[in-house]
């Protein structure tokens, strides 16, 4: 055999060669055989690395989900943050604005007791009753006003409809009150009265009774505020 193939060097029969099936022939199956292999494990390497990179596509796949999810809550974490604290920049204006309401209340409570003492002063004299004293206290504590009176009577008269003075607005009781004028010593039948009305005016009654001269005079009243 003098031929041979191109690629493989397979060994051809010429027109005058005599067959050889041990050696010739056996030598080419082999050089096939031994060709074939290694296009097998070609393959098997192919197969193997396309195999190792689905894997390692799937793995970036997963990857690049995993981290739009965690893009995605970022997201949603950055916009809850922000409400977050757009609520809270309301609560703090909301807060000023009470505090500012607050401090005007309590400017305005401070302006009542004020013109309340110009009005209801701490020594009440009465020329016409006398030169009969009285001492006023007020005071308001947690939402109960209180007035407390004290002093001397000194005028043998009825104490009728004496103005003494009037409680501002915002201390003024719902309902009107009346208390009596508690005296010292002996008087005539009947016991004056100081009478506080709706519309905060605070007078005397004496419903005819005579205080009479040098008596000590006293009362006090509260009622709840608000």
């Amino acid at each position: 055999m003098a031929g041979q193939t191109t690629y493989y060097q397979l060994e051809t029969y010429e027109s005058n060669d005599v067959p050889d099936l041990r050696d010739q022939y056996n030598s080419s199956m082999n050089k096939i055989d031994a060709a074939l292999n290694t296009i097998a494990n070609t393959a098997n390497s192919a197969a193997t690395g396309v195999s190792g990179a689905v894997t390692d596509a799937s793995t970036a796949l997963a990857a690049a989900s995993t981290a739009q999810t965690s893009a995605a809550q970022a997201t949603a974490d950055a916009a809850n943050a922000v409400s977050i604290a757009n609520e809270a920049s309301s609560q703090i204006s909301q807060a000023a604005t009470d505090a500012s309401a607050a401090l005007t209340a309590a400017n305005a409570a401070q302006l009542d007791i004020t013109n309340f003492k110009n009005t209801f002063p701490a020594d009440y004299s009465r020329t016409d009753l006398g030169n009969s004293t009285l001492h006023c206290y007020f005071r308001c504590i947690r939402g109960v006003a209180r007035i407390d009176i004290a002093g001397v009577a000194n005028y043998s008269g009825a104490w009728d409809s004496t103005t003494i003075g009037t409680i501002p607005a915002g201390y003024r009781p719902t309902d009107q009150i009346i208390v009596p004028l508690m005296m010292s010593g002996s008087r005539s039948t009947g016991m004056p009265r100081l009478v506080i009305a709706t519309n905060g005016t605070i007078t005397t009654d004496g419903a005819g009774v005579a205080l009479g001269t040098n008596k000590e005079v006293e009362t006090f009243v509260s009622w709840p505020v608000g």
